[in-house]
């Protein structure tokens, strides 16, 4: 969040904040399936634990898996806007 795209042409910088704001949502849900967990008794305190977990649920696993899968599509969206500026960016 602190990479300044103030410079970056407009359509960069729209898809660089669409990705910030996939990824803190995926980290919110993340926290919150985490506290789910905890309270079943079944800490999750990484990755898989919690996805182990949250697969256990349909309703949780589609919480999760959904946010996943928006921060996935917002990087894709990323690296092809960067990439009509022959640019890379590194995950």
């Amino acid at each position: 969040m602190a990479i300044d795209v103030r410079n970056c042409p407009a359509d960069f910088r729209s898809a660089w904040f669409d990705y910030l704001v996939q990824v803190q949502n995926l980290h919110t849900r993340a926290e919150r399936v985490a506290m789910f967990a905890t309270a079943a008794g079944k800490p999750a305190t990484d990755a898989p634990s919690l996805v182990k977990f949250a697969v256990t649920n349909p309703r949780l696993g589609e919480y999760l898996l959904g946010a996943l899968g928006r921060s996935d599509e917002a990087w894709n969206k990323l690296e092809r806007t960067a990439m009509n500026y022959g640019v890379l960016p590194e995950r």
